[in-house]
């Protein structure tokens, strides 16, 4: 067990599973941890729905994405993707708008989410924080695998993170470095070539079902840990399902130093613990291809 300014950080995350011996594997035996953004690190939908509609009302168009509706759009991933799919199926007014103005209320939405989350609107789930300073303290790899732009990525992290984000995820993959988004494959085999490794020595962390078939189809265990707006989705296949990462502490003991370390107060101290300088060797994202 690591003990990390006075909070628990454990060693041994065991994952509960019966395709491996005893019914456990440690999550220590990953060499890579691959995280979804969206949903899985923050509870950012709620901010996503609020930059369309103001989007949409800058513009003048005549919508308003309400809860269950976005609930409903969210199985489109990508922010463009997801307009002209409203567009084409819901609002009737397929053909009257171009893909050039679609793109220009999506770039429009993509600085308002980013200015939503400069405010610290958006924090991180429990249980975040502790995982991603517990595996780079071990030496894992963590990369960054999601449909969300690069400029979304970057205004999240580097609100939660810190300024020095990229030192903990190296490698990054957005809906922009390809051509198929999740459900597809592609952004996980992407990862795969960059951290030159085979996909049973990754787990995939996930909070819905796009991207649990994305891990899957290449190959990569699943964890999922549910959130807001996919908390009912169907998660057949995924290696364990949990609320929130927290749950990974199961059988753990307490630190002497107490507190719960999946709270919303132990997050952002060791949110800011990430913040300070620690001198470690760490692999440099200088010159490595998915950080471009």
């Amino acid at each position: 067990m690591v003990v990390s300014h006075g909070k628990c950080v454990g060693e041994r995350f065991n994952v509960k599973t019966s395709g491996f011996a005893g019914g456990y594997v440690a999550l220590r035996a990953f060499a890579a941890l691959l995280f979804d953004v969206d949903g899985t690190l923050a509870e950012t939908e709620e901010l996503h729905r609020r930059a369309f509609n103001e989007a949409f009302a800058f513009f003048e168009l005549p919508w308003i994405w309400d809860v269950a509706l976005y609930r409903r759009l969210l199985r489109v991933t990508g922010g463009k993707e997801r307009i002209k799919f409203f567009i084409r199926e819901i609002s009737g007014d397929d053909g009257s708008i171009s893909n050039e103005r679609i793109a220009e209320i999506h770039r429009f939405k993509t600085a308002r989410y980013g200015a939503l989350v400069e405010t610290g609107a958006c924090q991180l789930r429990p249980g975040v924080a502790d995982l991603v300073l517990a595996a780079s303290d071990r030496g894992q790899r963590l990369a960054i695998v999601t449909t969300a732009s690069r400029h979304n990525v970057d205004a999240l992290l580097e609100v939660t993170f810190g300024s020095a984000w990229q030192r903990y995820f190296p490698v990054v993959i957005c809906g922009g470095d390809v051509r198929h988004k999740k459900p597809a494959a592609e952004a996980y085999l992407k990862a795969l070539d960059y951290l030159e490794l085979p996909p049973d020595r990754c787990l995939a962390i996930e909070d819905s079902r796009n991207g649990l078939l994305a891990a899957k189809g290449a190959g990569i265990p699943v964890l999922i840990t549910r959130s807001h707006y996919f908390q009912d989705d169907d998660f057949s296949g995924a290696l364990r399902i949990v609320g929130d990462l927290t749950e990974l502490k199961d059988g753990l003991p307490a630190c002497e130093q107490g507190g719960d370390t999946g709270s919303p107060s132990s997050n952002a101290f060791n949110v800011r613990a990430m913040r300070g300088d620690r001198d470690r060797a760490r692999r440099s994202p200088a010159g490595n291809p998915a950080r471009r």
